[in-house]
């Protein structure tokens, strides 16, 4: 099973689909996924116009909690790819372990992960949580790690924090992914919607055996 086929009979897990007032990435990634044909199961934390325009778009809304484990497993019923965001606030590590056990659980093959830009690969200090320029930086180091032990494809976009310009870099993720371009703004490189080989790695380079499907 390839391609859109995948797609249709396994929906793509979209956290923080609803939007808010710090990015709105989950919506945005939504609504792109759905604009190529792709089914969309959205993730929102209460029912309201937002989640309604969501369901008119074509997307399965769904109303749940990152930091309720029940929540979590039942969302990932029948998914095999998702993309995980998690507001300024405080839970981020409770909730990168709940979706991370859930998703391994559930046999995920990718989990593509909205984090905090942690320097470029050819900088001796990359991802190393020692160097971590603030706790919210340090935390969002520790998610990553939590998502490779995992084992469920972690892909990591890293971006600026938002509220924050950075005009010399671009959002890098190691190995194989780059949220945005000076080419191309605004536009995501990410795979989450590409089909992948039999064997993947993590971002730490250790190889990951289990069929894709």
């Amino acid at each position: 099973m390839h391609g859109t086929e995948l797609f249709q009979t396994h929906p793509i897990l979209v956290t923080g689909a609803a939007g808010g007032t710090q990015g709105s990435t989950g919506r945005l990634v939504a609504s792109l996924l759905l604009k190529q044909g792709i089914a969309v199961r959205a993730l929102v934390h209460k029912l309201d116009v937002r989640s309604d325009e969501l369901r008119t778009q074509g997307a399965e809304v769904v109303e749940g909690d990152l930091l309720n484990p029940a929540s979590v497993q039942a969302e990932m019923q029948d998914v095999k790819r998702a993309y995980f965001t998690y507001p300024v606030a405080d839970g981020l590590l409770e909730a990168a372990t709940i979706f991370s056990d859930a998703a391994r659980a559930a046999g995920m093959e990718m989990v593509v992960n909205n984090s905090q830009f942690q320097g470029t690969p050819d900088d001796p200090t990359f991802r190393d949580p020692r160097y971590a320029p603030s706790f919210r930086n340090l935390q969002h180091r520790l998610a990553d790690r939590i998502f490779d032990w995992a084992r469920v494809g972690a892909v990591h976009l890293q971006a600026p924090p938002y509220g924050r310009r950075y005009d010399h870099h671009s959002p890098r993720r190691r190995g194989r992914c780059v949220p945005r371009s000076r080419d191309s703004p605004g536009k995501s490189e990410c795979p989450i919607s590409k089909r992948l080989p039999s064997r993947r790695r993590n971002s730490n380079g250790e190889g990951d055996d289990r069929k894709t499907g």
